[in-house]
């Protein structure tokens, strides 16, 4: 997701040394591998839906009430044997004549994509040095053998949505991985529906794509018509979220293929960062507006300073926040590990190349956990819910994962006391926040500065941007005294930062024209430092006079 990333709205994050290089949990968590891989892909169509390539005025595909084409790629365990498949066979392939320009300009897409995710440039623009390197990469074996004979048995479902502006391969590695353990993995492309680019559509499109992904998958006798799992990166867990939301009967053409999932895990969502308050995720109210359907259990992974605000409204549904430090946006999946392994290939000594060891090392962890939770969830492995339950003693930005468990029913975290001797997690301060007129903004502060030397590390003093966040949400909810009170401490551990954030946010809001933003961060910005100019002059015919 790096050419088209939200890492912005998550911020940058600050690398803490000792995080670095930290050991992985045991690899206890999940079942051992015991399978070989298999890999195939078609192009099927959806008959129920039209599409046509916009962005050519339909010259690579689009007659007249074309169906939409949707990529079916499946991973599942094999039988032994045959030689590993390059790399390259990820990108998308078709023998009809029909169908061969459009899946020319989706292989042209996709190479492009991979240049921008692993090296920040297209294809054509690569240096020599990067264009070995990518050459090097598509021609690589995977894990997996083309059109291997499946294993005995039927195998539970997982799907995968990739994350906007994805390639199709960014989480390859994983879906391998899974389909070791005893999965079948089902992904596509997930075309945007208006055809106006290949980016991945994110919303209802996807919604229908992934309903119909597992009638797909349930065509073959190898898949279990039992309990449904899925993970998705960024913009793909938003999208596997308006599918919790979404009536089981309306992911597909017929009620026949409907189906209902039972464990999602959401990685990054880039929201877990900010607050209800903050109107640019688009998933978020079609979700908020079908709190009752999402009754799944639900896995967030996330750096330390999120606070969940959507988890936490989803009392249906049992939730568990698993933070992990330091990890950029796309190292939550396997492409954004590989980018920081060639960066260290290329120049060791530089900032991105330094982070290949953790990058890994977290990749690493996560992946152990989400094997532990989907065994749990979908296989009843007792013993890998009880390793998930052992993260929970681990500390909040500590060089290990934590789990926090949010039980159904629940809308908030346990409330923080003063009088604990703890620091508040990022989603206790807020609560806390509710107590100010009892408590006062002077009170809270001391007791914080109280406790910042025990605990540096914990998000509340050490995150520039959930300060962003909080103070965003105190000055939307009109605690305009408050948020000052607050700006003003963490000026001293911050400087500017938490301000330069939001101008930063203001100005690339601007930029792409999220108009429902821009009076708020104006508003916000003119509350907490009136005398910078970003904020322009207050406009009283749009109440943006803060």
């Amino acid at each position: 997701m790096r050419g088209w990333t939200l890492a912005w709205m998550v911020g940058p994050l600050v690398l803490a040394s000792g995080c670095r290089g930290s050991g992985t949990p045991p690899r206890s968590l999940g079942p051992a591998p015991r399978f070989a891989v298999g890999f195939c892909s078609r192009l099927a169509f959806d008959a129920s839906r039209s599409y046509r390539t916009a962005f050519d005025d339909g010259a690579t595909y689009g007659a007249a009430g074309a169906p939409r084409p949707i990529v079916v790629n499946l991973w599942y365990p094999a039988q032994p044997g045959g030689a590993s498949m390059a790399r390259a066979g990820y990108l998308p392939t078709g023998d009809d004549p029909a169908t061969a320009p459009l899946l020319e300009a989706l292989v042209r897409y996709e190479r492009d994509v991979i240049g921008e995710e692993l090296f920040d440039a297209p294809e054509a623009k690569l240096s020599a040095e990067q264009r070995a390197q990518f050459d090097a990469y598509l021609a690589a074996p995977t894990g997996c053998v083309r059109d291997a004979v499946p294993a005995s048995g039927r195998f539970p479902l997982l799907l995968y949505h990739s994350g906007a502006g994805s390639s199709c391969e960014d989480d390859a590695e994983r879906c391998e991985e899974f389909a070791s353990r005893g999965y079948v993995v089902a992904s596509s492309l997930f075309l945007d529906g208006d055809g106006e680019s290949f980016g991945i559509d994110g919303g209802v499109d996807s919604v229908r794509d992934l309903g119909f992904l597992v009638a797909a998958a349930r065509a073959h006798p190898f898949v279990a018509r039992g309990r449904v799992g899925a993970w998705g990166h960024s913009a793909g867990a938003q999208a596997l979220l308006r599918f919790a939301a979404t009536p089981p009967a309306a992911h597909a053409a017929s009620e026949s293929a409907a189906a209902d999932l039972d464990a999602l895990a959401l990685l990054d969502t880039t929201q877990d960062y900010q607050s209800l308050a903050d109107p640019r995720w688009s998933f978020v109210a079609p979700v908020l507006a079908a709190v009752d359907e999402v009754d799944e259990t639900l896995l967030f992974a996330a750096n330390p300073h999120a606070f969940f605000a959507v988890g936490d409204a989803l009392p249906r549904a049992e939730r568990r926040y698993l933070t992990l430090p330091d990890v950029d946006h796309n190292e939550f999946i396997a492409q954004g590990v590989t980018r920081a392994r060639l960066a260290a290939q290329r120049d060791p000594g530089s900032e991105e190349g330094q982070r290949a060891a953790h990058a890994a090392a977290m990749e690493r962890a996560l992946t152990d956990a989400l094997l532990a939770f989907f065994a749990e969830q979908l296989q009843g492995d007792a013993a890998a819910g009880t390793a998930l339950v052992a993260l929970e003693e681990n500390a909040l930005a500590g060089p290990a994962p934590r789990l926090e468990r949010m039980e159904r029913g629940a809308t908030a975290p346990p409330p923080w006391s003063p009088a604990s001797g703890r620091a508040p997690s990022p989603r206790q301060l807020r609560p806390a926040l509710d107590a100010l007129d009892a408590l006062g903004a002077p009170a809270l502060i001391a007791a914080l500065e109280e406790r910042r030397a025990g605990e540096p590390e914990n998000p509340v003093f050490a995150t520039p941007w959930f300060a962003y966040a909080l103070l965003f949400e105190l000055v939307v909810r009109d605690r305009v005294d408050d948020a000052r009170a607050l700006l003003a401490w963490y000026r001293g551990l911050h400087g500017e930062r938490p301000v330069d954030f939001l101008a930063s946010q203001l100005a690339l809001s601007e930029q792409l024209g999220w108009a429902s933003y821009v009076p708020l961060a104006r508003k916000v910005g003119r509350a907490l430092a009136p005398e910078r100019p970003e904020w322009g002059a207050a406009d009283e015919a749009t109440g943006d006079g803060g």
